[in-house]
């Protein structure tokens, strides 16, 4: 199955070309009505690509500012449940990738290490236990931050609230941003 988008970008980019080649083509013969059509066709796909490019942006715009009313919907009806952030367990797996970011001259001179980007990675899984209601709820949530920074966060905040409705929760982290 074709990727219609893919499709409709080549297809823009094949008539900016041609547009192109028509309007040097036009220009090549002192100013022929070739000149014309091919600057209309380049501007026309210009004004396509851009109002394509408008529409997109307002379309998301328009998901995230539904997902944050469906959020703020959501914290109003749910129950809401102070929870401290002294008693959690945190499970960080930090490592460091070494990445060639140029091998085409890649030798072993003086030049070598700017050749070579060293990337760290920071993976904590969390485990925070909730008493409610005579039960304990366990809740996991793995965020991409440095350990020492999440730390002081959670130091800094102590407290957060859950927020449940049903058999649904959500853990307001909205300070770690």
């Amino acid at each position: 199955m074709i990727n219609m988008q893919n499709f409709y970008t080549y297809l823009k980019i094949i008539i900016f070309g041609f547009g192109l080649f028509i309007f040097h083509a036009g220009w090549k013969n002192n100013y022929s009505p070739l000149t014309l059509i091919g600057f209309g066709m380049m501007l026309l796909i210009t004004i396509v690509i851009g109002i394509g490019l408008f529409l997109k942006k307002s379309e998301l715009k328009k998901l995230k500012s539904d997902s944050e009313l469906e959020l703020i919907n959501f914290k109003k009806k749910a129950e809401s449940i102070m929870v401290s952030l002294e008693n959690l367990e945190i499970f960080n797996n930090s490592w460091t990738e070494t990445r060639i970011i140029d091998n085409s001259n890649y030798e072993l001179d003086k030049y070598a290490e700017s050749n070579i980007q060293k990337i760290n990675y920071n993976l904590n899984s969390i485990k925070i236990t909730i008493p409610l209601n005579g039960e304990n709820i366990e809740y996991f949530i793995n965020i991409e931050m440095d350990l020492t920074t999440l730390l002081l966060h959670f130091a800094n905040k102590k407290e957060t609230l859950l927020y449940k409705y049903g058999n649904e929760y959500y853990l307001d982290l909205e300070f770690l941003d």
